[in-house]
């Protein structure tokens, strides 16, 4: 099957602007679908996560790229969205900013196994009916009990997630982008002063939008 674009949404990076396992895992398997022809196009999505406390040399997006490109991937096949700070951005920038200009129709997202249920829910309300979106689900190499915690933090954040946009029509981007710019603390303006103790509470429940 082949699809019009490919997006990789970022795994991690860290304060040294290294990809974690989680990303290199995400990329290896972009490099593998591309060279079986199954898109001449990638974007690669991601600054680094509204979360951490620190700020890597490098964006997500653009670490995957340097990786896929020495793995394979021609330089002028990758598009990247260094806009993103969590997955609804993932699915909104790269359809605003290059997607849906180029008329695209066919996408195929490529994201870990414990991360699908949350990103096949946000991309699908972010991309609407319009649109033919595709899932790959990539196997991490985790430990058991380390799985199972990142499972149930997932359930947690998907939850959170339909809390937050669940009322908003699939494929609206005006409306997920007055949510983003007004009321997400990763992306608002006016949120800025209270982003700090927001992402505290957060972290402390282990939840991210």
């Amino acid at each position: 099957m082949k699809v019009d674009v490919l997006i990789v949404p970022g795994g991690g990076i860290d304060k040294y602007g290294r990809l974690k396992p989680t990303s290199l895992q995400r990329v290896d398997k972009a490099v593998e679908l591309f060279k079986e022809g199954v898109t001449e196009y990638v974007i690669f999505s991601g600054a680094w996560s509204f979360m951490y406390t620190y700020k890597p040399p490098v964006t997500e997006a653009r670490a995957m790229q340097e990786y896929a490109i020495t793995n394979g991937i021609p330089y002028d096949k990758i598009l990247l969205d260094e806009e993103s700070r969590d997955t609804i951005g993932n699915a909104y920038f790269p359809k605003v900013r290059i997607i849906k200009p180029r008329g695209w129709r066919n996408v195929m997202v490529v994201t870990s196994e414990f991360h699908l249920k949350r990103t096949q829910y946000v991309f699908e309300k972010v991309f609407g009916p319009d649109y033919n979106l595709k899932f790959i689900a990539v196997t991490s190499a985790l430990p058991q009990d380390m799985f199972t915690h990142i499972i149930n933090i997932e359930k947690n954040n998907l939850e959170l997630t339909r809390q937050k946009i669940g009322e908003i029509p699939a494929g609206d981007d005006k409306a997920i982008g007055e949510f983003l710019f007004t009321k997400h603390p990763a992306y608002a303006k006016y949120m800025r002063i209270k982003r700090a103790i927001l992402i505290r509470m957060l972290r402390h429940n282990h939840q991210t939008f």
